[in-house]
């Protein structure tokens, strides 16, 4: 952006490449399963298919935010999309270590990657956290 700030968007835009059969998805779930909410990661039963919603968002906007913060992505270690997925159900944490990061950020970080989507904070609440933390 011109004025100089991030705006990150569009993280739905996965399925839709994944459904155009994109060729940048390799693995059995569409999109990147480092970033995705563990919901999104969900076996389907019987046909059905998991819908992203606002809090997959949040957690995926918390992983990106906590790479920044970490410098490092989220199951940093494990490069292929089935150990990724074996980690999540497993109930590793996608980030191990955090140096150089302030509380307030781990701490917010942390509640958007929560493994219940309802202990997320809502989309508007991270926008505000945010803004709040630029200003400063």
């Amino acid at each position: 952006m011109s004025d100089g700030r991030l705006n990150l968007a569009d993280f739905g835009l996965s399925m839709i490449l994944s459904e155009a059969q994109n060729s940048t998805f390799s693995s059995c779930h569409p999109g990147n399963v480092q970033w995705m909410a563990p919901e999104m990661l969900a076996m389907p039963e019987q046909g059905e298919v998991a819908i992203p919603t606002k809090a997959a968002d949040v957690y995926s906007y918390a992983c990106i935010m906590l790479q920044v913060f970490c410098g490092g992505t989220p199951y940093l270690r494990l490069t292929q999309a089935n150990h990724v997925v074996a980690a999540r159900m497993a109930g590793t944490e996608p980030f191990r270590q955090f140096t150089d990061i302030e509380d307030v950020h781990k701490e917010y970080s942390l509640k958007c990657v929560s493994v219940r989507s309802r202990d997320r904070p809502v989309a508007s609440a991270v926008v505000k956290q945010s803004n709040n933390n630029t200003m400063n």
